[in-house]
């Protein structure tokens, strides 16, 4: 093994609560096995007038044995153990981190609440990043939108489940159907629109790109809850009218006119 390996070896068993010199003894006895002070000062190059009591150190963590005989000999605990017990001990301090974090009283900060974006680059990063993580994810929008958390999926989260409805374009996911064509939806031009909701409650929306860059993402729970449900509503919609004859488009057509004028 090279001394770079080593080297890197040292640095990483830092991380778990020993110093150099204990790293450098820890090594020296897995790579030697059974060894007194001298031998093991030899080949971990840690100075004799500091290997004893850096043994001992050793010796209270319950990583290095001790052994009298004619001549004190030392054997280190194996390198698997050693690992394990590593990993226990920090799995404990993550979940007793995780429980504490939880339990911390937490301030919503209003400044937060809504984050603009304005350039086509950004909204699509941000897209990747609420679609990476989750499980599910509920969308209303058209082409340009649908094409890229499409593409985003596909690259970065393929397993994930897509509920929702999308506009001017088939629909390609188990659970999102295609808005039916209406006389509302051809007329919209500039006013196109994009939702993109995910099950850990982070939501996206605004303009199509066909429209202009400009989206915003929040983590409101009154504003989901809102923008989910008029999602559920379209597609409720759509499902009721379906096969239906023109005039139930016609009389929603009037209906909207009354209801906006």
């Amino acid at each position: 093994m090279s001394e770079h390996s080593i080297e890197t070896m040292i640095q990483q068993l830092t991380h778990f609560g020993l110093n150099t010199y204990e790293a450098k003894c820890y090594i020296a006895l897995i790579q030697n096995g059974q060894s007194n002070g001298y031998q093991i000062s030899k080949t971990s190059t840690v100075p004799r007038a500091r290997i004893y009591d850096t043994l001992t150190k050793l010796i209270e963590k319950g990583i290095v044995f001790k052994h009298e005989a004619e001549q004190t000999t030392y054997t280190a605990l194996d390198y698997s153990e050693l690992l394990q017990k590593f990993q226990t001990q920090y799995n404990d301090v993550i979940r007793s981190l995780e429980t504490q974090f939880e339990a911390l009283p937490k301030t919503q900060n209003e400044t937060l609440l809504i984050q603009t974006f304005h350039q086509e680059m950004h909204i699509k990063d941000k897209i990747e990043e609420i679609i990476k993580n989750a499980k599910t994810i509920y969308i209303s929008c058209f082409p340009a939108i649908y094409k890229c958390i499409s593409e985003k999926i596909a690259a970065c989260n393929p397993n994930i489940e897509v509920k929702g409805i999308v506009f001017e374009e088939t629909a390609s996911y188990e659970h999102v159907i295609t808005h039916r064509q209406t006389t509302y939806t051809n007329n919209l031009h500039n006013e196109k629109w994009f939702i993109l909701i995910n099950n850990q409650n982070e939501m996206l929306y605004g303009n199509d790109l066909s429209v202009k860059s400009l989206a915003y993402y929040t983590q409101d729970p009154t504003q989901i809850y809102l923008l989910k449900n008029f999602i559920w509503h379209d597609i409720l919609v759509n499902e009721f009218v379906k096969n239906s004859n023109q005039d139930e488009d016609e009389w929603i057509k009037s209906k909207r006119e009354t209801f906006f004028k």
